[in-house]
């Protein structure tokens, strides 16, 4: 039987670099073989690609609800074997849909990472971004590779995506629901390899303000894992995998008059994100760099505190406060 596979893309306000990954996909010669779905967030359909280049695709727009109710919603529609998950500041390489039939057409059902590599950049909030490989993959010779890979180039078979109920769509904004994801794959018993062959570029550029808006999300994405997690009982690979994912996230408040009292723990935190990555050559972080991992782990545990609130308003039983880390 044919193997099917379908490319689910959530996207919203970012119609030129959505047009980018289609036309690369669209270029590919095996691009009749996949089919596309796009998924508009809270805006109307648009984008499609060109006629000289035609692609398999199709465009549906949403209500807002968030990047988790947007690939739930491509899922529906698509009904193939294989599921493959993009982000849309992504960009395939050139043998991309080549590698990945070969892959789904060879492989048992299962759940595949496959290879994010971070641009260069071209400003300091790119190249802050590829020296400290936040959105890159790090692959294991296509052993299991843990519990965690982001959803930008994420493949899956459908009927583990079924298993898993699909992603959670409490999950509102661009963070957290990737890690749950892949939790609830790990409480179930599903194991998930690298395929380093099928790989993309992460676009790293951004403005500042994207930049800031990227961590906020990531403090309330992991804030509301947190507080999905709480109540279910969890093994020991399950809590070994929150503190691996909570390396260097720690959530250290619960109200914005905490987040004022705790500023010199977020400053040292922020200096223990630095010391881990590569410095100059004299061994110092540029003081921009400085300066943006201090300003990302402030819009970090903003976001925290923002999801809290809310997580709080719709469990008020709820009066302890669940942290990643213990830290004194």
């Amino acid at each position: 039987m044919e193997t099917t596979i379908g490319i689910v893309i959530p996207t919203r306000g970012r119609g030129k670099l959505l047009r980018r990954l289609l036309c690369h996909l669209a270029h590919q010669p095996q691009r009749h073989a996949v089919t596309v779905c796009v998924v508009h967030d809270g805006e109307e359909c648009a984008c499609q690609t060109s006629k000289e280049t035609p692609l398999p695709e199709q465009h549906i727009s949403q209500t807002r609800a968030g990047p988790a109710a947007a690939r739930n919603r491509g899922v529906e529609v698509l009904n193939t074997q294989w599921l493959v998950f993009l982000d849309d500041d992504c960009v395939p390489q050139p043998d991309y849909l080549k590698e990945l039939l070969l892959l789904c057409a060879q492989s048992p059902p299962a759940v595949y990472a496959g290879q994010i590599v971070g641009t260069s950049g071209h400003t300091v909030v790119g190249r802050f971004l590829k020296r400290t490989a936040l959105l890159e993959s790090h692959s294991n010779n296509g052993r299991p590779i843990g519990a965690f890979a982001p959803t930008a180039n994420l493949i899956v078979h459908s009927s583990i995506f079924r298993a898993l109920g699909g992603f959670a769509e409490q999950f509102r904004v661009p963070g957290g629901e990737d890690n749950f994801f892949c939790l609830k794959m790990l409480q179930h018993g599903f194991e998930m390899c690298a395929a380093q062959c099928v790989s993309v570029h992460h676009d790293n550029d951004c403005t500042l303000g994207e930049f800031l808006r990227r961590f906020y999300w990531y403090g309330r994405g992991f804030c509301r894992l947190l507080e999905e997690t709480r109540d279910i009982p969890r093994s020991a690979s399950m809590q070994s995998a929150i503190d691996s994912m909570s390396t260097g996230l720690e959530i250290y408040t619960a109200t914005f008059r905490d987040l004022l009292l705790r500023c010199p723990r977020i400053i040292r935190q922020a200096s223990s994100m630095l010391s881990r990555y590569s410095t100059d050559q004299v061994g110092r972080a540029p003081l921009a760099y400085k300066a943006l991992a201090l300003a990302s782990e402030f819009a970090y545990q903003f976001g925290a505190v923002v999801e809290f609130r809310k997580c709080r308003a719709l469990h008020p039983s709820r009066r302890g406060r669940q942290t990643a880390k213990s830290n004194g």
